[in-house]
Protein backbone atom coordinates (compact mmCIF):
# COMPACT_ATOMS: atom_id res chain seq x y z
CA UNK A 1 0.00 0.00 0.00
CA UNK A 2 2.75 2.10 0.83
CA UNK A 3 4.06 1.82 -2.78
CA UNK A 4 0.52 2.87 -3.98
CA UNK A 5 0.72 5.54 -1.86
CA UNK A 6 4.07 7.06 -3.83
CA UNK A 7 2.98 7.09 -7.14
CA UNK A 8 -0.13 8.38 -6.08
CA UNK A 9 1.64 11.16 -4.59
CA UNK A 10 3.67 11.47 -7.47
CA UNK A 11 0.70 11.54 -9.30
CA UNK A 12 -0.71 14.19 -7.55
CA UNK A 13 2.61 16.42 -7.13
CA UNK A 14 4.20 15.79 -10.74
CA UNK A 15 6.48 19.30 -10.55
CA UNK A 16 7.78 18.13 -7.24
CA UNK A 17 9.79 15.00 -8.93
CA UNK A 18 10.85 16.76 -11.92
CA UNK A 19 12.21 19.56 -9.45
CA UNK A 20 14.02 16.92 -7.30
CA UNK A 21 15.33 15.26 -10.51
CA UNK A 22 16.62 19.21 -11.99
CA UNK A 23 18.46 19.75 -8.53
CA UNK A 24 20.14 16.48 -8.62
CA UNK A 25 21.09 17.20 -11.80
CA UNK A 26 22.47 20.38 -11.15
CA UNK A 27 24.65 19.36 -8.26
CA UNK A 28 25.70 16.39 -10.34
CA UNK A 29 26.58 19.35 -13.24
CA UNK A 30 28.38 21.39 -10.57
CA UNK A 31 30.45 18.84 -9.43
CA UNK A 32 31.32 17.33 -12.45
CA UNK A 33 32.20 21.36 -13.42
CA UNK A 34 34.48 21.31 -9.88
CA UNK A 35 36.16 17.86 -10.96
CA UNK A 36 37.29 19.58 -14.24
CA UNK A 37 38.69 22.70 -12.85
CA UNK A 38 40.48 21.21 -10.02
CA UNK A 39 41.97 18.61 -12.81
CA UNK A 40 42.56 21.24 -14.79
CA UNK A 41 44.01 23.47 -12.31
CA UNK A 42 46.30 20.50 -11.43
CA UNK A 43 47.41 19.84 -15.18
CA UNK A 44 48.57 23.50 -15.85
CA UNK A 45 50.34 23.49 -12.64
CA UNK A 46 52.43 20.54 -13.45
CA UNK A 47 52.74 21.95 -16.82
CA UNK A 48 54.14 25.08 -15.71
CA UNK A 49 56.62 23.52 -12.86
CA UNK A 50 57.82 21.26 -15.86
CA UNK A 51 58.24 24.37 -18.32
CA UNK A 52 60.00 25.71 -15.27
CA UNK A 53 61.86 22.86 -14.35
CA UNK A 54 63.28 22.67 -18.12
CA UNK A 55 63.88 26.70 -18.24
CA UNK A 56 66.08 26.01 -15.28
CA UNK A 57 67.88 23.45 -17.50
CA UNK A 58 68.48 25.18 -20.16
CA UNK A 59 69.97 28.29 -18.47
CA UNK A 60 72.51 26.16 -16.48
CA UNK A 61 73.54 23.96 -19.81
CA UNK A 62 73.57 27.78 -21.45
CA UNK A 63 75.88 29.12 -18.61
CA UNK A 64 77.95 26.10 -18.76
CA UNK A 65 78.50 26.34 -22.05
CA UNK A 66 79.47 30.58 -21.74
CA UNK A 67 81.63 29.02 -19.02
CA UNK A 68 83.54 26.91 -21.38
CA UNK A 69 83.81 29.34 -24.21
CA UNK A 70 85.51 31.88 -22.12
CA UNK A 71 87.26 29.33 -20.66
CA UNK A 72 88.58 27.95 -24.64
CA UNK A 73 88.99 31.37 -25.86
CA UNK A 74 91.49 32.86 -22.53
CA UNK A 75 93.75 29.80 -22.93
CA UNK A 76 93.75 30.33 -26.55
CA UNK A 77 94.50 33.87 -25.98
CA UNK A 78 97.16 32.76 -23.91
CA UNK A 79 98.60 30.26 -26.12
CA UNK A 80 98.46 33.20 -28.91
CA UNK A 81 100.29 35.75 -26.73
CA UNK A 82 103.18 33.25 -25.46
CA UNK A 83 104.09 32.24 -28.97
CA UNK A 84 103.85 35.99 -29.94
CA UNK A 85 106.44 37.17 -27.23
CA UNK A 86 108.67 33.97 -28.09
CA UNK A 87 108.46 35.18 -31.57
CA UNK A 88 109.68 38.67 -30.43
CA UNK A 89 112.18 37.16 -28.64
CA UNK A 90 113.55 35.11 -31.17
CA UNK A 91 113.51 38.40 -33.89
CA UNK A 92 114.96 40.35 -30.74
CA UNK A 93 118.06 37.41 -31.21
CA UNK A 94 118.07 37.12 -34.37
CA UNK A 95 118.90 40.45 -35.10
CA UNK A 96 121.37 40.76 -32.46
CA UNK A 97 122.99 37.88 -34.02
CA UNK A 98 122.42 40.04 -37.46
CA UNK A 99 123.97 43.32 -35.82
CA UNK A 100 126.76 41.03 -34.85
CA UNK A 101 127.97 39.31 -37.61
CA UNK A 102 127.33 42.86 -39.46
CA UNK A 103 129.99 44.03 -36.86
CA UNK A 104 132.49 41.43 -37.55
CA UNK A 105 132.33 41.19 -40.76
CA UNK A 106 132.59 45.00 -41.29
CA UNK A 107 135.69 44.49 -38.71
CA UNK A 108 137.30 41.92 -40.76
CA UNK A 109 136.43 43.53 -44.21
CA UNK A 110 138.21 47.06 -42.40
CA UNK A 111 141.40 44.46 -41.56
CA UNK A 112 141.74 43.53 -44.97
CA UNK A 113 141.77 46.76 -46.29
CA UNK A 114 144.62 48.08 -44.20
CA UNK A 115 146.67 45.22 -45.03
Amino acid sequence: MEGRRESHDALFFPGFLLQVQLEDAKKARENTYEKYVASRDYYKSEYENKLREELENIRLRTSQEIENLQRTSREMYERENRNLREARDNAVLEKDRAVTAERDAQSRYNQLLEQ
